[in-house]
C-alpha cells in the first residue's frame, strides 16, 4: 500500500512538473504617463492567454502566446527574461513569440538592459526589426511601420524576402508600407531625441524602483527563470548579418565588440551582389570579445536565366531584370497586338535562355498604350 501512494504521488508530481509553463516576460504594471498605475488603473491593460484568463496584476509572469493590449489611456511596462525591457504605450496590441514579439499596432519603446541573452526580433506585418544593444521606438500603423533609433543599431527585413535588409543608425528613421521597401526618413530632430531619451529614463527609474520592492513577478523575488543565465562579461552575442552590405556588417561587428574574419565570395542569383549570405560564427552564438566573423559576401553569377516577362509593366519588368542581375534594352512600340494595359507582349532573349549576367534583355510593349 505504502508502496503504491509512493508511486502515485511520484506520478502526480511529475504530471504537475510537465504541466509549468516557462516564464518569458514579466508585467511589471501599468503606467499611466510617467507613474505606474494604481488601483482600478490596471484595468487598462488586458492580457490573453490561449485557455485561461490571468488576474492582470503588477508582476504577472507572461508566456509564449500571450497577448498584451493596453488601453486608450494606459500603457504598460513588460521585462523580457531575454534581457529587453518595452513601454507599450496606450492602444498598443502586442504578443510574446519568445523571444520575438509580435506588433499589430500601436508604439512600443525597446530598450536592452544590462546583458541581452536572446537576440530580439520585434515582427509585424510589413517588416522584422531586429535589435541588439540598442534602444529604438516601434510604430505600427493600419498600412506601415517605422523604426526611430536613439542608440545602437535596428536591421529591419522583410517578412517575405523581398527586398534587402536596410540598417538604421543613431538617429536614423525608416518606414515600410504595406506596399513598398523601407525608406529613409528624415533624422530625429533635437527635440524628439530629447522626449524618447527621456521615456527611456522613465522605464530605467521604474524599474529600479521595482526591483527594490520585490515585484519580480509571481515565481517570486529572488527566484531564478529557467534557463536565463547570462553570458560572462567578456563574451558577446553574435549578430544576424544576413543580407547586409558589407560595410554595415562591419559597422555591426564593431558595435558588438567583435571584429570582421577572413571575407570570400559565392556567386548567388538571389542575393543582391555585396551582401552577406553566409557568416561564421553563426547568428545567436555567444563568443569572447574580439573574435574575428567570417563573411561569405554574395556576387552576381557568371551566367543568368532570362525571366519571363510577358504581361509585366515596363517597370515591373526592369525591377525584375535588376533582381536577376540582367538590365532592360530597348522598349519597343508593336503595333500588331492589342494588350488591355502597358505591358510586355514580346522579349528577346527568350525566357529560359542562359546569358552572361548584365545582358541586355529586349522587349516590345502596344504602341497604342503606350
Amino acid at each position: 500500500m505504502a508502496l503504491t501512494t509512493r508511486v502515485l504521488t511520484l506520478v502526480s508530481t511529475l504530471a504537475l512538473a510537465g504541466c509549468a509553463t516557462t516564464r518569458f516576460a514579466v508585467l511589471e504594471g501599468a503606467l499611466v504617463g510617467d507613474r505606474l498605475a494604481t488601483g482600478t488603473e490596471m484595468a487598462g491593460v488586458r492580457v490573453s492567454r490561449p485557455g485561461e484568463a490571468p488576474d492582470v496584476v503588477p508582476g504577472l509572469d507572461l508566456r509564449k502566446g500571450d497577448r498584451i493590449v493596453t488601453g486608450a489611456d494606459v500603457g504598460a511596462l513588460v521585462t523580457l527574461d531575454a534581457g529587453y525591457q518595452l513601454i507599450l504605450e496606450p492602444n498598443t496590441d502586442i504578443e510574446i513569440l519568445n523571444p520575438s514579439l509580435f506588433m499589430r499596432a500601436g508604439q512600443a519603446f525597446v530598450q536592452t538592459l544590462e546583458k541581452v541573452r536572446e537576440y530580439l526580433k520585434l515582427k509585424t506585418e510589413f517588416a522584422v526589426a531586429g535589435v541588439e544593444g540598442t534602444q529604438f521606438v516601434a510604430t505600427v500603423g493600419p498600412d506601415d511601420m517605422s523604426v526611430s533609433v536613439v542608440e545602437g543599431h535596428v536591421k529591419v527585413e522583410s517578412p517575405t524576402g523581398s527586398w534587402p535588409a536596410k540598417v538604421y543608425g543613431p538617429t536614423e528613421q525608416g518606414q515600410v508600407t504595406r506596399t513598398s521597401a523601407p525608406v529613409k526618413m528624415a533624422p530625429l530632430d533635437a527635440a524628439r531625441l530629447d522626449t524618447f531619451r527621456a521615456r527611456f529614463k522613465t522605464a530605467a527609474a521604474l524599474r529600479a524602483s521595482l526591483r527594490g520592492t520585490g515585484v519580480r513577478g509571481t515565481s517570486g523575488p529572488g527566484t531564478a527563470v529557467p534557463g536565463s543565465a547570462r553570458p560572462p562579461d567578456d563574451t558577446v552575442r553574435v549578430p544576424d548579418l544576413s543580407r547586409l552590405d558589407e560595410r554595415r556588417a562591419a559597422d555591426l561587428l564593431r558595435d558588438a565588440g567583435l571584429v570582421v574574419g577572413h571575407t570570400s565570395t559565392v556567386e548567388s542569383a538571389s542575393l543582391e551582389a555585396g551582401t552577406v549570405a553566409r557568416q561564421d560564427p553563426a547568428p545567436g552564438k555567444i563568443v569572447r570579445r574580439g573574435t574575428p566573423v567570417q563573411l561569405v559576401i554574395a556576387e552576381a553569377p557568371a551566367t543568368c536565366v532570362v525571366p519571363t516577362l510577358r504581361g509585366q509593366t515596363e517597370a515591373q519588368a526592369r525591377s525584375i531584370l535588376e533582381r536577376r542581375h540582367l538590365k532592360l534594352g530597348r522598349v519597343q512600340q508593336s503595333g500588331g497586338e492589342s494588350s488591355p494595359s502597358d505591358t510586355v507582349t514580346e522579349q528577346r532573349p527568350r525566357p529560359g535562355t542562359k546569358v552572361r549576367c548584365g545582358t541586355p534583355v529586349d522587349v516590345s510593349i502596344p504602341a497604342s498604350i503606350r
